[in-house]
């Protein structure tokens, strides 16, 4: 227990790069964002999430393209493709405006919108298969005993995840939520680069 202890002591990193610098500045914008935002920045297909779906799909390209752990990086690929078609809706409310109908209309109600779903679906249980056929929770494992913890992004991590749940219950605050969202995408950006393209030395 004790040199398990040590051994996470050791691997504790505190180091600040550019995008930390950023999702501080960004966490720290929150709360004027909310005060004095013009809140069409934050609707649907609006500036920040635009932003978001950016983010996102250069944190795809970087675990395509990334050196270490590949296996890893090509499944969180994968996680990445279905985040992005969460954001978008799997383009559902694209196809609602294209054929004038009602933006929650279901799956059923919406022109190709089955063979979308499915193919999204069929992605989605790609992803286990990929996850089984190449045994990723191996490599996992041993990045979770032995790879550098950065402290910083897990903390902003774990601090846009709690502020997302809050800015639906009990705030309901659409800005509130759109920016812990843009600070938890740029968070995971930053360990893709840490963890895929850094030399993980602390």
């Amino acid at each position: 227990m004790k040199e398990k202890l040590l051994n996470i002591q050791k691997r504790i990193s505190y180091r600040f790069n550019l995008l930390s610098v950023l999702e501080f500045l960004l966490l720290m914008s929150i709360w004027p964002m909310m005060m004095y935002a013009d809140s069409l920045w934050f609707k649907e297909d609006g500036v920040v999430e635009n932003i978001q779906l950016l983010i996102c799909f250069v944190s795809l390209f970087l675990c395509i393209r990334a050196r270490n752990n590949k296996s890893i990086f090509y499944f969180l690929a994968f996680l990445l493709f279905l985040i992005i078609c969460r954001e978008v809706n799997t383009g559902r409310h694209w196809l609602c405006s294209y054929y004038n109908i009602p933006h929650d209309s279901r799956w059923e109600d919406v022109p190709y919108g089955l063979i979308i779903k499915w193919v999204r679906n069929g992605i989605a249980i790609l992803a286990f298969v990929y996850f089984l056929a190449y045994k990723v929770w191996r490599p996992l494992g041993q990045c979770i005993k032995k790879a550098p913890i950065y402290v910083w992004d897990f903390l902003f991590l774990l601090i846009a995840a709690i502020l997302s749940q809050v800015a639906e219950k009990p705030f309901d605050n659409e800005i509130m939520e759109e920016m812990s969202e843009l600070l938890m995408y740029l968070a995971l950006l930053n360990c893709i680069w840490h963890y895929g393209y850094g030399k993980n030395e602390h």
